[in-house]
């Protein structure tokens, strides 16, 4: 067992207005998103943002879907910090490490004193109330990981904290209210049911689990179940997969804007 590994319900959900699916299977980890973007004012921005993304290296076979604030900067065409451009170097930075909590945990390190760099030099403050979020899963040398990281933003630092979950488990970001009916059973959702994201064997299945995830948050009268959240949720959904023999690879039809 990696260090802090913890344990998960199989129906626990994380409350965000945005909806990130990702399951482990027999055959590989399955992942998707919607493509909604929203401003300050909560204006759509883009119904096209890419918030998947690859790791492929030697031992490391990944994707990892970023939400919460992605991109900083003074201004809109000055950006500081993009974590889709600093994720991948600051993997080159930390070097081979023994297992995939160290990698976690100096992922979270090394960002994190990146970050923090450019809000020194610039004096640049942060919303304490929108945090940023790295859900990632994928193989880890041999063995199928899944885990998450969690950016909170204070008044002069950054607190970055990882997360291990235990072989097999996984959880949706999303509308709580929404998977919680879906858990229970209520029929309004029935057609979002199947197949069910525990012991999926198949990358089809998977692939399923997370396309109906997100498409449950898309149907019109689930919306009116929980608005708040599912404004915030639309526009192109995108869906990958990672096997250990391929690496990682966009679903067909599911692709991001080119």
């Amino acid at each position: 067992m990696d260090c802090a590994e913890l344990w998960i319900s199989p129906n626990y959900c994380i409350q965000m207005p945005t909806v990130i699916s990702s399951v482990p299977t027999a055959e590989g980890f399955v992942i998707g998103s919607d493509g909604r973007s929203r401003g300050p004012d909560s204006e759509v921005i883009s119904d096209e943002v890419q918030k998947i993304f690859p790791i492929n290296k030697p031992g490391i076979r990944l994707a990892y879907g970023i939400f919460g604030t992605a991109k900083f900067g003074t201004e809109t065409n000055n950006i500081l910090f993009d974590f889709e451009t600093e994720i991948p170097l600051a993997i080159e930075r930390m070097g081979k490490l023994r297992n995939w909590w160290e990698f976690l945990s100096s992922l979270a390190k090394s960002l994190t004193e990146s970050l923090d760099t450019q809000r020194a030099e610039y004096g640049n403050e942060l919303d304490p109330e929108r945090g940023t979020t790295i859900t990632m899963g994928g193989f880890y040398g041999r063995f199928q990981k899944l885990g998450h990281i969690t950016f909170n933003y204070k008044e002069q630092h950054t607190e970055g904290e990882p997360h291990n979950y235990p072989p097999g488990f996984s959880f949706p970001w999303g509308s709580i209210k929404l998977f919680d009916l879906l858990n229970e059973g209520d029929q309004r959702l029935a057609k979002f049911a199947q197949p069910s994201r525990v012991g999926l064997n198949t990358l089809r299945d998977g692939i399923e689990r997370v396309r109906k995830d997100i498409l449950m948050h898309y149907d019109p009268e689930a919306r009116k179940l929980d608005e708040a959240v599912c404004l915030g949720i639309g526009g192109l959904v995108q869906i990958a997969t990672v096997t250990f023999a391929d690496g990682f690879r966009w679903v067909s039809g599911f692709e991001p804007p080119k």
